[in-house]
């Protein structure tokens, strides 16, 4: 049983007997250019977050207005499609990962889960710090959090 799971349909995050709203709406930036997957830098077209379970870790402090204050990553990875600088699916598939959990003042993510509101997000970071610290104590090498999307 996953600790933390992501309802798509419902655009739900349930974690710790509280439900956060959540989106994944994607899209290319309003310029045109498309995010470079992760490992590799190849341009590809924004896909979902990646459904499965994965394991999350400790919370990053950030600054950008896509990621600040906190960006929760994940070990999900997809393949998605590689398109060429002009927008044009190449045919290939790539590897992508660097999906995660943020808040964002924007109202899109190249596929990482985006918390409708900061307060949700920072309670959020303070359950999965503190859950974390016990795992800890328990075995510092098995420190992570099962998360199910």
């Amino acid at each position: 049983m996953a600790d933390i799971t992501y309802d798509r349909n419902r655009e739900i995050l349930d974690a710790y007997g509280r439900e956060i709203e959540v989106s994944n709406f994607t899209r290319p930036n309003k310029d045109g250019t498309l995010p470079r997957a992760v490992p590799g830098g190849q341009p590809y077209y924004p896909q979902h977050f990646p459904a499965g379970v994965w394991k999350i870790t400790d919370p990053l402090a950030r600054t950008a207005i896509d990621l600040a204050p906190w960006y929760i990553p994940t070990d999900a990875h997809q393949m998605v499609p590689e398109y060429t600088v002009d927008g044009k699916p190449t045919g290939i598939w790539v590897p992508d990962s660097a999906y995660g959990i943020h808040f964002s003042e924007l109202d899109f993510t190249w596929g990482c889960i985006r918390v409708v509101n900061r307060p949700d997000l920072e309670w959020l970071v303070e359950q999965i710090q503190a859950e974390l610290a016990e795992l800890r104590k328990l075995n510092p090498d098995q420190a992570w959090i099962v998360f199910q999307a």
